[in-house]
């Protein structure tokens, strides 16, 4: 088996060629301005754990979608301009916790840093990080920067020929520093007392998108019935998505399938199925007015989405 090196450069020019540098996750770009796209990076790779250092020089907002058992942690740095999580500002001192098959969405500026940490679901049963709770949370100072410090000094370091000891031993510093940043919620998903807790509005949304994950965006669902299941009232249920999107929640329902159907129309399993019917079985009946809202969020048909997979299969075959 090919030996990977600790530190891997990545960088690419061209949005369609975005994606090809994770493997593991699929992305869905959205340039915010004209011009050529740019990113480069650096990864490191440990047992069972990724570290990716990632530069952004112009703004744009994705949705991504991990389809292998990761739970990842990700670290803005610094931007020119604003970086949003699900339509929620996020500062430097706060961090995203995202578990596997939950479709992330970001938006950033221009010249925007951070630091992606990929762990293995193995890794994460084995540490007892299993419970560890997903979603935003503010992190203390002094822990996040030694974490970020160590990340930065590993890009430094050359590996020895032989370097498995050393790999682990630089793992296991890495995940103290980040048990260390992570704590409060570390601790609090084991803090079960059994007694129920008052659900934040951003709660909400979690459960509410962790539910409608579960039938695969296809099956027909209320607003009463996504309440219910959450246990809070209907009206709680729109107050949150009022106070956090400043949307309704179908709206926002609205947008979770708009993304589904765009992976859909992306798969290359569905190259005989017709864009209307694909429409239909994510719960679109009206096909000009999806394809208007479709267009709206993606700057473009979903004619033209099915010509991008017949052009990525195209290049695959011809190669």
């Amino acid at each position: 088996m090919e030996e990977q090196p600790l530190v891997k450069r990545l960088s690419c020019e061209d949005v369609e060629d975005y994606s090809d540098l994770f493997d593991g996750w699929t992305h869905t770009v959205t340039q915010m301005e004209a011009g050529r796209f740019g990113y480069s990076g650096l990864s490191i790779n440990l047992p069972d754990l990724k570290v990716f250092i990632d530069t952004h020089t112009r703004p744009l907002r994705w949705c991504e979608y991990p389809h292998i058992p990761v739970t990842a942690i990700y670290i803005p740095l610094h931007s020119a301009g604003d970086v949003r999580w699900r339509g929620r500002e996020m500062s430097n001192a706060s961090v995203v916790v995202q578990g596997t098959g939950e479709e992330q969405h970001f938006i950033v500026g221009a010249n925007t840093q951070a630091i992606y940490v990929d762990i293995g679901q193995q890794l994460i049963q084995s540490l007892g990080w299993h419970d560890l709770k997903n979603g935003q949370m503010t992190v203390a100072s002094e822990p996040r920067k030694r974490f970020v410090r160590y990340c930065f000094d590993l890009t430094a370091q050359q590996p020895d020929r032989d370097a498995s000891p050393q790999l682990f031993f630089k793992r296991n510093n890495l995940l103290r520093l980040l048990r260390e940043m992570l704590f409060p919620a570390i601790a609090s998903g084991h803090s079960n007392s059994g007694n129920q807790v008052r659900v934040s509005d951003f709660e909400v949304l979690i459960l509410c998108e962790e539910l409608l994950m579960k039938t695969g965006m296809t099956k027909p669902v209320t607003n009463s019935d996504l309440a219910g299941q959450i246990g809070i009232s209907e009206r709680r249920f729109y107050r949150a998505f009022e106070n956090q999107l400043g949307m309704s929640p179908t709206r926002y329902i609205e947008l979770l399938r708009l993304h589904a159907l765009r992976r859909a129309l992306l798969s290359e399993e569905r190259t005989n199925h017709k864009i209307a019917d694909t429409m239909t079985e994510f719960g679109f009946t009206n096909a000009g007015r999806t394809a208007r809202r479709y267009s709206e969020l993606f700057y473009e048909y979903p004619k033209a989405t099915t010509a991008l997979r017949f052009k990525r299969t195209t290049t695959q075959d011809c190669s």
